[in-house]
């Protein structure tokens, strides 16, 4: 071994995690013989040849900055990368990518007090038996999603079409949700808005319907989809209308709603969305058509439970 040392800093916090050890093994297993990499706190008599301060942006361990360079140089003409995982990475992995970084950004050369002019950093390949990651270093990992979708809204539109009257796709119109992942768990805050109109639940009469719901939810991940499910209390306004345009009538519904909902993100920002579900309210929704003051036929009854159906795009807003 030359005896160049690369110190790593870390918090205090970090200082008592067991995956500071696949760190300091990572870094170590990268630079092989030319240096070896220790944590600052454990270095007594000796100087360190290269700094390296790895900071961790979240307590999920999500987001970490890494800033090394020579001992002698001034902070300025460090080198520094970030990287970004996702849920899906396991921690120790995570870990292990920080300290492949480290010895990516002090260089081989850089560590050998022997050359004065440090060659330009590039990747080093993996150490023999050590498994390819997902997670190696880059300059930002974009995922392609994240089912915890964690400190982020969410929003799902698209169109919907429902049961109705009429039969089994009577009622056409748009869908909207948003969607707040709490904190690192798999649990959500969700909302929904949907809009669906059936021009013909009989003849001459017409179907309004808008729902508003609030609730929670839950995603995971299967393969290269995210899949959440979400439950909700929901307001219907319903309005029946002649379609000579000469009278109408509505009112109000409570209910509850339940989805699922599917999709696959191309990038952070936007993905495919498709989503299925049924509503239950409190009462069914009757229609009849008087004429004269009387009534008469035709009349038409909304079933219960109605399902609806939602296809569209979901867009990340933060």
């Amino acid at each position: 071994m030359s005896g160049a040392l690369i110190a790593i800093e870390i918090s205090a916090q970090d200082s008592v995690s067991p995956n500071r050890v696949a760190l300091v093994r990572a870094c170590n297993q990268s630079v092989g013989t030319a240096a070896e990499c220790a944590l600052l706190s454990e270095i007594n008599a000796r100087s360190p040849t290269a700094l390296a301060v790895v900071s961790w942006a979240d307590a999920q361990h999500l987001v970490v900055r890494i800033e090394a360079g020579p001992s002698g140089a001034a902070r300025s003409e460090w080198h520094a990368r970030e990287l970004r995982f996702v849920t899906a990475d396991s921690e120790v992995e995570r870990w292990r990518a920080a300290g492949l970084a480290i010895a990516i950004l002090v260089g081989q050369r850089e560590m050998d007090p022997t050359v004065s002019e440090p060659r330009p950093v590039v990747a080093m390949p993996p150490h023999p038996g050590q498994k390819p990651s997902h997670s190696a270093p880059q300059e930002q990992v974009s995922p392609r999603f994240d089912p915890r979708r964690a400190a982020r809204f969410t929003l799902g539109a698209g169109a919907e079409v429902a049961r109705g009257a009429s039969g089994a796709l009577g009622a056409q119109g748009v869908g909207l949700t948003l969607t707040h992942g709490l904190g690192a768990l798999p649990l959500l805050a969700v909302g929904s808005l949907s809009y669906t109109r059936e021009f013909h639940a009989v003849e001459r009469v017409g179907l309004e319907h808008v729902d508003v719901g609030a609730g929670a939810g839950a995603a995971a991940v299967i393969g290269p989809f995210v899949i959440a499910a979400r439950l909700e209390p929901v307001i219907t306004w319903v309005r029946a209308s002649l379609s000579s345009g000469h009278g109408s009538k509505a009112g109000f519904l409570l209910g509850v709603q339940g989805d699922t909902d599917l999709s696959y993100w191309w990038t952070r920002q936007l993905g495919v969305w498709f989503s299925v579900g049924l509503t239950e309210s409190t009462a069914r929704t009757l229609v009849r058509v008087s004429t004269q003051g009387a009534t008469a036929g035709p009349w038409a009854v909304v079933p219960e439970p109605v399902w609806h159906g939602s296809l569209g795009f979901v867009i990340g807003l933060d």
